[in-house]
């Protein structure tokens, strides 16, 4: 087998940019989970067995915990679809497929994140307003 035809089978595929760029994306996101989620952990425990609604109250109006929680969803649903975009161009090989299902993945995240950030903004002010907070 020549170097010729090597390269001429790899012609037209273009260059690995993109796949660097995902692979750079991916590894960030996963390094910034990573202390946000043990943060995460570590709230919840402490939350369990303090086992008092007011403690609960005071947890999700606090404005750090707010952002932290709404950045942590935020690099995790990014995280997941960096992911599941990858596992979809390793085993879907029917172009007209793929971006259906790319577009599908696409919308199912945005939706999730903007229920996600109504729902938690409705819950922090809920909890803000009743705690005399707000």
């Amino acid at each position: 087998m020549s170097f010729k035809s090597l390269n001429s089978k790899a012609k037209g595929k273009g260059s690995s940019k993109f796949s660097t760029v995902h692979f750079i994306r991916q590894r960030f996101t996963a390094l910034v989970l990573i202390p946000l989620f043990i943060w995460l952990v570590l709230c919840i425990i402490w939350l369990v067995r303090s086992s008092s609604p007011e403690e609960c109250i005071l947890f999700i109006s606090h404005p750090l915990n707010f952002s932290l929680v709404f950045i942590f969803i935020s690099f995790f649903l990014y995280h997941g679809y960096l992911g599941i975009e990858d596992i979809m161009k390793d085993y879907i090989h029917c172009k007209i497929l793929y971006k259906i299902l790319h577009k599908l993945l696409i919308l199912i995240c945005i939706i999730t994140y903007i229920v996600s950030f109504i729902n938690f903004v409705f819950y922090h002010l809920l909890f803000r307003y009743f705690t005399g907070m707000g």
